[in-house]
């Protein structure tokens, strides 16, 4: 019987190995209905992305991310090596249980959600995965539940876990900031200074605008301090829907294309390397659709130590810039 969902890699043509720890490689590959394919991506190359699975489960916008790195990878060893070690001391400890029923169902469980935990890479999967290990953890306590003392115990340990979720999910709220970035691929992108106020007199001077501009291109308030003009851009984008942060170069005066949105650099200048690192690029921003006008979204400076004071304002995208650099040979990428 075919699979409900499958996993594969992009591009859709290719599989990828999911790794299963460091010593332990498994090629996953399983039948793949039209529209419904999660995407894995990394390998198990050296120096390749870590393997993430994103399976359309979950808050409809969001999904459910799961990631395999280095630190997960030890955590499940150090998790599941508990795990063995306590199953074959209860082979002999469990023969004293008067009421194994009340034990055996939710020790692995408890076994899978803490697993889950430690996989999870998206907001609502980490916390959806830590609610399971609390339930199954507190019915474990409760196995004794005529005892006075361990019905006691539960209830504290539900009053804590209630406390621990809260702390959860304001730090998540705050960590996801306005863009409502809740996979951890974003939160990880997202600029130190993102969701902050933003700062005052960092603006970077006004330099010398290049000739290939746009005639009314605006010029940057005045300040002291020389800036050097570079010809390449170089941008990441960030897809809110599969929470795929990619890098990439904008030639000045290039089109490039990142999903629907058509991105041009009119200007770019960096700070010389004896000053504060700071990038500022002129950017022109639309969004084309098959079929429809193309729509003008941003048009003006942005910085890159300073995101928030000129940012892109959309619903699935969201773009900055990381540095500028000077390339004879660039030339604009395909489209994304």
């Amino acid at each position: 019987m075919a699979s409900a969902f499958s996993i594969q890699t992009s591009p859709p043509s290719q599989y990828s190995f999911f790794q299963m720890g460091p010593v332990c490689l498994r090629r996953v590959r399983a039948y793949v209905p039209p529209g419904v394919a999660p995407r894995l991506g990394g390998g198990g190359a050296p120096g390749a992305p870590a393997p993430t699975v994103a399976l359309p489960i979950g808050l409809p916008w969001l999904g459910a991310h799961f990631r395999m790195d280095a630190l997960a990878a030890f955590f499940l060893i150090v998790v599941n090596l508990g795990g063995a070690a306590s199953s074959f001391y209860g082979l002999g400890y469990g023969t004293h249980e008067t009421a194994p029923h009340r034990v055996l169902p939710f020790f692995p469980a408890f076994l899978a959600a803490m697993n889950l935990v430690v996989l999870a890479d998206d907001a609502f999967s980490f916390l959806l995965s830590w609610e399971f290990m609390s339930l199954t953890s507190w019915a474990l306590v409760m196995a004794h539940h005529r005892e006075r003392d361990n019905a006691r115990a539960g209830y504290i340990y539900l009053v804590m876990a209630s406390f621990g979720t809260l702390a959860l999910l304001l730090a998540f709220g705050l960590l996801a900031g306005p863009a409502g970035g809740y996979a951890f691929d974003a939160i990880r992108a997202a600029p130190p200074s993102a969701g902050e106020p933003a700062p005052q007199q960092q603006v970077p001077p006004s330099p010398a605008l290049p000739e290939q501009g746009p005639p009314n291109l605006p010029a940057l308030p005045t300040d002291s301090g020389p800036w050097i003009p570079e010809n390449v851009a170089v941008l990441q984008g960030l897809d809110k829907v599969t929470a795929r942060v990619s890098s990439f170069d904008a030639p000045l005066d290039k089109p490039v294309h990142f999903g629907t949105l058509e991105i041009i650099p009119h200007a770019c200048f960096k700070r010389p390397p004896e000053e504060p690192p700071e990038n500022a690029a002129f950017l022109e921003i639309r969004e084309i659709k098959p079929g429809e006008a193309p729509v003008e979204l941003f048009t003006g400076w942005m910085f890159s130590t300073s995101p928030a004071l000129s940012s892109l304002e959309h619903p699935v995208y969201d773009i900055w810039v990381v540095d500028c650099k000077n390339d004879s040979n660039s030339s604009a990428p395909s489209s994304r």
